[in-house]
């Protein structure tokens, strides 16, 4: 996964930036997600810190999870670009079909989120079991 959150691109004011996620938290919330993030600008050779809560939603006909309704830490300045660009990129991370098999598929039914415990109803099909 962490080689997943590298060379992202991003368009900050017009100009596209590279970054790379050097930690990210997750902490379970009741019906949200917070993340905590400090992702390095490339160009700039600066570090900044995201954080932000958003309400994990099940995405393209069960395939993925997506993350909605971004709501940033109060009193706290966080560029929208690298936040987007983050929540972006683990909806990628976030696709099942990263997790399937030859002769399988895999497909979330329902989603519910408590603080500390993520419960996932999928639907899984196995055509053949791998080697």
């Amino acid at each position: 996964m962490s080689r997943k959150l590298k060379n992202l691109k991003v368009t900050v004011d017009g100009q596209q930036q590279t970054i790379d996620v050097k930690t990210i938290e997750c902490q379970l919330l009741t019906g949200k997600i917070a993340l905590n993030a400090e992702v390095l600008v490339r160009e700039t050779a600066s570090t900044e810190k995201i954080q932000f809560t958003s309400k994990p939603e099940i995405a393209a006909g069960g395939w993925a999870i997506s993350l909605q309704d971004v709501e940033y830490s109060e009193n706290k300045e966080f560029s929208p670009e690298l936040t987007e660009a983050l929540a972006d990129k683990a909806g990628e991370v976030l696709n099942l079909r990263n997790f399937e098999l030859e002769g399988m598929s895999l497909r979330v039914q329902q989603l519910n989120v408590e603080a500390g415990v993520l419960t996932l109803e999928a639907e899984a099909k196995v055509e053949k079991f791998p080697n």
